[in-house]
């Protein structure tokens, strides 16, 4: 795979191009965070509750199903989150049982950090595309996306125990990334 030249690779198919795609998004995108976490030491279910606090608070409960990972596993990343300074963790007014968690001011820029390195390093990606071709290519992206939401809400839902429909938020508009998207 790594003897490809371009030539070679016009002879592969989609799915045959796939490992090198995810390849080059790890080497461009994901490494640089990667490195980026480590001297933050940060873990990588810190980093998507991070993430995830950047679309706003939510319980514990909802970063474990947000995230496919167990209550008590989201429940040790938000304590090391807020350990370290990057999220409040505090008592739900309207249910006293649960604990919202939002994002600190330092946890803020940390996310927001994150992503941009992960955006940068794909944008390069990017850079032998004209105009025309990278619209083509956002509007491909946005249409892949848009079809896996269903299912990924769909996976939540098992995650928390719900059936397998959308969320209320979902079907209410009420879902930041399903309206940005449906917006589009």
């Amino acid at each position: 795979m790594e003897n490809c030249g371009p030539f070679e690779l016009e002879q592969l198919s989609l799915h045959e191009l796939m490992p090198f795609w995810g390849m080059l998004i790890s080497w461009v995108g994901m490494e640089p965070v990667y490195r980026e976490m480590m001297e933050a030491g940060l873990t990588e279910s810190e980093h998507m509750v991070l993430l995830r606090l950047r679309r706003g608070a939510c319980s514990v409960a909802d970063v474990g199903v947000c995230l496919f990972i167990s209550h008590s596993a989201a429940s040790r990343a938000v304590d090391r989150l807020v350990r370290d300074g990057y999220v409040y963790r505090e008592e739900n007014p309207s249910d006293r049982r649960q604990k919202v968690v939002t994002l600190t001011q330092e946890g803020e820029a940390l996310a927001g950090s994150l992503e941009a390195i992960m955006a940068s390093g794909v944008e390069t990606l990017l850079a032998p595309l004209d105009e025309e071709e990278r619209e083509q290519a956002r509007r491909l992206l946005i249409r892949m996306i848009s079809a896996q939401l269903p299912r990924l809400e769909s996976l939540r839902g098992l995650m928390a125990g719900r059936d397998l429909t959308l969320t209320a938020s979902a079907r209410s508009g009420t879902n930041p990334l399903v309206d940005r998207v449906s917006a589009l």
